[in-house]
């Protein structure tokens, strides 16, 4: 499931956006319904394929970023295996998501959106040398905006654009292990923020409730 990208040749799609704060602040999904009316044909088209050859077919979820949540979602509801990409985490939107699971979040480490709410299963954090730069030399918002593009991206992971995934490279995790207290701190200092935004927001419903 496609997500959504921060400058470069992808610009973020305005109703993303709504989705987006909508997410945080009613912690509700916009797109949800038909993501999973999308996993359910899926899962009936692998089990009409299944009678007709006699094999079994695996369905997976994944998505970067918006749709790497809902991939979290419906790998959870539908019991399936998965792997988002910076997702916006779905076990902090409060649908009865667990907290752990049969699936792999993977993290950039100075990524602001996979910050903001906790995953569903396993959480995989990746770092790239400026990543880890920047963050030691600004304060956690300095370095949110300087890396808000550049991190969230999914060419960090299918390698494109000219930049080498960060999956084929144990340094990237080995790299985000080696600095693991400044990356909590950065990523803590981001979802703290944000559960006071959502306070204001939901002190203030107008801000929201025209969306």
């Amino acid at each position: 499931i496609r997500g959504s990208e921060f400058g470069g040749k992808t610009r973020i799609d305005p109703a993303d956006g709504v989705v987006d704060l909508q997410m945080a602040a009613k912690r509700a999904n916009l797109q949800l319904h038909d993501a999973e009316q999308l996993t359910e044909s899926a899962i009936k088209q692998s089990k009409d394929l299944e009678q007709q050859t006699g094999k079994h077919h695996r369905v997976s979820t994944t998505g970067h970023s918006l749709g790497g949540g809902l991939a979290e979602h419906n790998a959870h509801k539908y019991r399936l295996y998965g792997e988002s990409f910076n997702a916006y985490g779905a076990h902090g939107l409060g649908m009865g998501v667990a907290k752990g699971g049969h699936f792999v979040a993977h993290v950039m480490a100075g990524d602001v959106v996979s910050a903001v709410s906790e995953h569903y299963g396993q959480v995989v954090t990746y770092a790239k040398p400026q990543e880890i730069s920047i963050m030691q030399q600004s304060s956690t918002w300095v370095a949110a905006k300087s890396l808000l593009a550049d991190s969230h991206a999914m060419s960090n992971f299918t390698g494109s654009d000219g930049q080498v995934s960060v999956l084929d490279h144990a340094d990237a995790i080995r790299l985000a292990q080696m600095n693991q207290s400044i990356i909590e701190q950065y990523r803590n200092e981001i979802h703290t923020t944000k559960n006071l935004v959502v306070m204001g927001l939901n002190l203030n419903p107008l801000a929201v409730g025209t969306l």
